[in-house]
């Protein structure tokens, strides 16, 4: 049986588990709320910093955009 500990070093790296294994973290967390409400937890902090990441991407590539089209405008005058 999976236990806690194993439950906190694994839920990130469910590609990573072997299939053999994925079953009894499925179960630990289906009884143990405490290891649900972990893996909610780290979930979300997961898909916060996606965001991050993405909104700051998406900000280099904008400003990148907007230098490229006021350098064309400086040609053009």
């Amino acid at each position: 049986m999976i236990r806690c500990r194993d439950v906190t070093e694994v839920t990130g790296e469910l590609k990573s588990l072997p299939w053999w294994r994925r079953p009894e973290l499925w179960f630990h967390l289906g009884i143990c709320s405490a290891c649900r409400a972990y893996a909610k937890q780290m979930e979300l902090i997961r898909n916060s910093c996606r965001k991050v990441l993405k909104s700051q991407i998406d900000e280099s590539a904008e400003r990148e955009l907007t230098k490229k089209v006021l350098e064309e405008l400086d040609k053009r005058s």
